[in-house]
C-alpha cells in the first residue's frame, strides 16, 4: 500500500521529494520529509492519509470559492 500524502496548505497529491532551486540545499542538509507542492508552491510537511478519499475530501475543503 503506498503512502497517501498531501500538502497541509490546500491537500493537493502534487509533491516534490527533493526540490531543486533554492530548496535543493535545505533538502540535502537534513529537511527530510519536507516536500514543496507544486500547486501553491507550499514547502514544508505533508499530511498523510489513510485514503485518497480523504485526501480529495481535505482538498475540495482547502479550495475557496472564487480562487
Amino acid at each position: 500500500m503506498r503512502e497517501i500524502r498531501g500538502c497541509v496548505e490546500c491537500g493537493s497529491d502534487n509533491l516534490e521529494g527533493n526540490p531543486g532551486g533554492p530548496y535543493a540545499a535545505q533538502a540535502e542538509i537534513g529537511y527530510g520529509g519536507r516536500m514543496l507542492c507544486r500547486k501553491c508552491g507550499h514547502f514544508g510537511q505533508p499530511l498523510s492519509f489513510d485514503s485518497e478519499k480523504m485526501r480529495k475530501e481535505y482538498e475540495k475543503g482547502k479550495v475557496k470559492p472564487g480562487r
